[in-house]
C-alpha cells in the first residue's frame, strides 16, 4: 500500500511532467528540473501529484505501477483510496523499490470512482544529469574534440521561458551545441527592419548553460526573391513555399554578414541552407553555389574565425535527391566552406552501410578525405511501443560517426517536431534516448577516439581514451562500447587485458554500474549483446584489445 502524504494542498507551480487526459484528473511526477527527473540521492523524496480539475469532489481508488519498458504490460500494484475536492491536489510517495534502477520509468495509473473509470500514463527518468555536475565554458570545442549536439525544437518567436526551459533540458544531459533555424523572415521581416530580440535571447541562454548555437542560415524571405522566382512559384501553385526558393544574392549576403557581425563565434559552424539537395531548396545547383559562395564571403569578411559548412545534405539515397547539386557544391564550391554537413536518418545498419560503402569513399574521390565532416541532423524514429530502441540507436550512431572521423553528431531532436524522433514528449516527459544521451555524454564527452575493436562479423566496438569533461582522470583511463547487430544473440563476450593495478566496471545504457571482476591474468569481460553497453577501465597503461577468449 502506498503511503498517503497529503491532501487538499494548494496547487504549486511545478516544472514536473503533466499528463492530462481530458477528464479533469491530472497526474505528474514532482520535479524541480525542466523535465521529470528523480535524482539518485532523492529517490526517497520522489512524489506523485494528483490534481482534481473535474469540477466536483471525487472519491475512489487510485492505483498505479511503474515499468521500465514501453512494451511491457502495465501493472498496478500500488493502491490508495482518495477523496479530493475540486481544485485540490494529493501527493503520494513513490516507493524506493519502484525506482531502484537508473533509467526511464513509465508510471501507469487508474482511478475507479462511483461512476467513472479513468486511466493514463506518464514517464520520468531516474538519473543524475551531467550538466549540473560541472561548469562548462560556453565556447565551441577545439578542432580535435567531438561535438555533442542536438538539432530541432526551438523557434526564434518562442517565448523566453520556453527557450530557457528547452536549452536547460538539453544542457543538463551534456549537449554542448544546439542547431537552430535562423528564420530570416523573422529576423528581417522587411528590407529596413531587423528584429534581433528572439535570437539575442537564444544565444545568451545557450551561453548561460554552457552551450553554443549552430546557426542554420536559411531559408528564403518573401520580399527577397525576384519577380521571376515569384512568377515561377505562382505558376507551380507553390507560393506558400516561397521560403524554399532561392533569394536574390545581395539581400542574402547581407543577412549572412549581419549574423556574423552581430554574433561572431558565439555561434559557430554557420550552415548554408538545410538539405539543399531535396525539395527544401527549390532551386538548381548553380543557384545553390551562388548562395554558398556569397554567404561564405560575407561571413568571413565579418569574422574570419567563423567556420562555415555546406548545407546539411540529406543522404546518398533519398528519393528526391539532386546528386548534381551535391557534387557541384563539393567540387566547384570547395573554396566556400570549412566543413561538410550530412544527415542520413534511419537505423544504424543502413546508416553504417551508407557511410562506409558510399559516403566516405565518394568524399575521398572528390578530394575531401581531410575535410571536417559533421552529422548535424541524424537520428531514427520509433513509436511508443518500440521507443526503447531509440536509446540503442543513439549510442550506436554517435559512437560510430565519432570513430569514422566526424567532428560531431547532432541528435534529432529534443522535442516539438517529428514526434517519433523526440527525446522529450510535448509535455516534457522523457523517452529512453534522453537518459541514454546523458550517460553517453557522462562517459565519453571530452575523451578522444582511440581505436576500433575487432569483434567479428556483425559486432561493433570502439575504444575511447583520456580524461573526459565529466569522468576520467588521465590518459590511462578508457571507455569501451560494444554491441552485436544480431538480435536475439546470446552474450558473445570478449576478454580484455588490462594492467595489474587497473580497475574496471560495467555500465549499461542508463548508467547502472557493476564492478567488473578481474581474473588472475588481469583480464576483464567485455559484454557483446544486442544492447550496447560500456566497459570503463581506469589506470591501465595496457592498450585494451579484445581476444576471442572469455574470462571465467
Amino acid at each position: 500500500m502506498t503511503r498517503f502524504v497529503g491532501t487538499c494542498c494548494a496547487v504549486a507551480a511545478l516544472l514536473g511532467s503533466t499528463t492530462a487526459w481530458g477528464n479533469g484528473l491530472t497526474v505528474k511526477v514532482d520535479s524541480s528540473h525542466p523535465v521529470p527527473i528523480v535524482l539518485p540521492d532523492q529517490v526517497h523524496a520522489a512524489t506523485l501529484l494528483i490534481r482534481n480539475n473535474t469540477g466536483r469532489r471525487i472519491r475512489g481508488t487510485f492505483r498505479f505501477g511503474i515499468r521500465e519498458r514501453s512494451n511491457e504490460q502495465a501493472r498496478f500494484p500500488e493502491e490508495q483510496t482518495i477523496d479530493a475536492a475540486d481544485g485540490s491536489e494529493i501527493r503520494l510517495n513513490l516507493s524506493t523499490d519502484l525506482i531502484a534502477n537508473l533509467g526511464i520509468k513509465y508510471l501507469d495509473w487508474q482511478w475507479h470512482g462511483e461512476r467513472k473509470q479513468w486511466s493514463g500514463r506518464t514517464s520520468f527518468a531516474h538519473m543524475d544529469p551531467v550538466g549540473t555536475t560541472r561548469q562548462i565554458q560556453p565556447v565551441p570545442p577545439p578542432e580535435d574534440d567531438f561535438i555533442f549536439g542536438i538539432a530541432g525544437g526551438i523557434r526564434l518567436h518562442h517565448e523566453r521561458y520556453f527557450k530557457e526551459r528547452f536549452l536547460r533540458a538539453a544542457a543538463i544531459i551534456g549537449a554542448e551545441a544546439y542547431r537552430s533555424d535562423m528564420s530570416w523572415n523573422v529576423l528581417q521581416p522587411s528590407p529596413d527592419t531587423w528584429k534581433w530580440k528572439g535570437l539575442d535571447e537564444m544565444v545568451a541562454l545557450a551561453r548561460q548553460f554552457g552551450m553554443f548555437i549552430q546557426p542554420l542560415v536559411a531559408y528564403g524571405n518573401p520580399w527577397a526573391v525576384s519577380e521571376g522566382t515569384k512568377a515561377l512559384a505562382k505558376q507551380r501553385d507553390d507560393l506558400n513555399h516561397i521560403w524554399r526558393y532561392p533569394p536574390r544574392r545581395e539581400p542574402w549576403a547581407e543577412f549572412a554578414g549581419k549574423l556574423a557581425e552581430r554574433y561572431g563565434t558565439r555561434m559557430q559552424y554557420y550552415e548554408i541552407w538545410n538539405e539543399p539537395d531535396i525539395s527544401f531548396f527549390k532551386g538548381n545547383a548553380e543557384q545553390y553555389l551562388g548562395l554558398l559562395r556569397s554567404a561564405y564571403e560575407a561571413i568571413k569578411e565579418a569574422n574570419p574565425e567563423i567556420r562555415v559548412t555546406t548545407g546539411g545534405f540529406t543522404s546518398m539515397s533519398h528519393g528526391e535527391l539532386d546528386r548534381e547539386l551535391q557534387k557541384r557544391a563539393l567540387t566547384e564550391g570547395r573554396d566556400s566552406f570549412d566543413g561538410i554537413a550530412w544527415h542520413r536518418h534511419g537505423d544504424f545498419a543502413g546508416f553504417q552501410d551508407e557511410v562506409d560503402d558510399k559516403l566516405l569513399p565518394w568524399l575521398k574521390e572528390l578530394g575531401h578525405e581531410e575535410t571536417p565532416l559533421v552529422f548535424n541532423e541524424s537520428a531514427t524514429a520509433r513509436p511508443f511501443a518500440r521507443e526503447w530502441e531509440l536509446a540503442r540507436q543513439l549510442v550506436k550512431k554517435m559512437t560510430f560517426t565519432w570513430a569514422r572521423g566526424a567532428i560531431g553528431h547532432y541528435w534529432y531532436n529534443l522535442m516539438r517536431s517529428a514526434p517519433k524522433f523526440q527525446m522529450l514528449n510535448k509535455d516534457w516527459t522523457p523517452r529512453p534516448s534522453y537518459p541514454a544521451y546523458n550517460q553517453l555524454a557522462r562517459l565519453l564527452r571530452g575523451r578522444r577516439f582511440s581505436h576500433e575493436l575487432e569483434l567479428g562479423d556483425g559486432r561493433w566496438g570502439f575504444a575511447f581514451r583520456g580524461d573526459g569533461v565529466f569522468t576520467g582522470n588521465g590518459d590511462d583511463d578508457w571507455v569501451l562500447v560494444a554491441w552485436t547487430q544480431k538480435e536475439g544473440a546470446d552474450d558473445n563476450a570478449r576478454s580484455v587485458q588490462i594492467s595489474p593495478e587497473a580497475e574496471a566496471r560495467h555500465v549499461d545504457l542508463m548508467g547502472n554500474t557493476q564492478t567488473a571482476p578481474i581474473d588472475d591474468s588481469h583480464t576483464v569481460r567485455l559484454p557483446v549483446t544486442p544492447k550496447p553497453s560500456y566497459l570503463v577501465i581506469t589506470d591501465s597503461s595496457v592498450h585494451p584489445t579484445p581476444s576471442n577468449s572469455v574470462p571465467n
